[in-house]
């Protein structure tokens, strides 16, 4: 019976560490398409300067500048709610992360404690053991331990 709940509790930790390499996996992946949409939004800004800095101030390359504006505005705000769902995504996949991590920490408390119950109950049928042999010796006969 111990060992058939030792192998489920070890079967538990294994997927839950699983579980928490994959979570981490996603969230590196996340953040990649995070990286590489600040990238881009950057690149676009770049454009944005660019596209500023090559027109005067006449009222024809004005209006031109501000279509350029309120595309790249509409761009951005894209871009924005892209990065707000990815980093939806990584908060969820980390909090999923620390559930495991609280569950394994959990499960190893409970392991710990196990093993010292275990070992208190030997220890208690050890010094059982030797109450019940100290007990049934004859008067005046040495400890069993000092046999020879």
């Amino acid at each position: 019976m111990e060992t058939v709940l030792l192998d489920w509790m070890h079967r538990e930790a294994a997927r839950a560490a699983d579980k928490n390499a994959d979570h981490e996996k996603k969230i590196k992946e996340v953040e990649s398409q995070l990286d590489e949409l600040l990238d881009c939004a950057i690149a676009q800004l770049n454009v944005y300067k660019k596209v500023m800095g090559q027109f005067s101030n006449s009222d024809r390359k004005a209006h031109e500048v501000t279509r350029e504006c309120a595309k790249q505005n509409k761009d951005n705000l894209e871009l924005l709610k892209k990065i707000e769902e990815g980093a939806k995504i990584v908060e969820h996949y980390e909090k999923k992360r620390l559930e495991l991590e609280k569950k394994r920490i959990e499960e190893e408390k409970y392991m710990k404690m196990r093993e010292e119950a275990q070992m208190r109950l030997w220890e208690l049928g050890v010094q059982s053991i030797a109450e019940e042999e100290s007990e049934n010796m004859a008067p005046g006969e040495k400890e069993p331990s000092s046999r020879g």
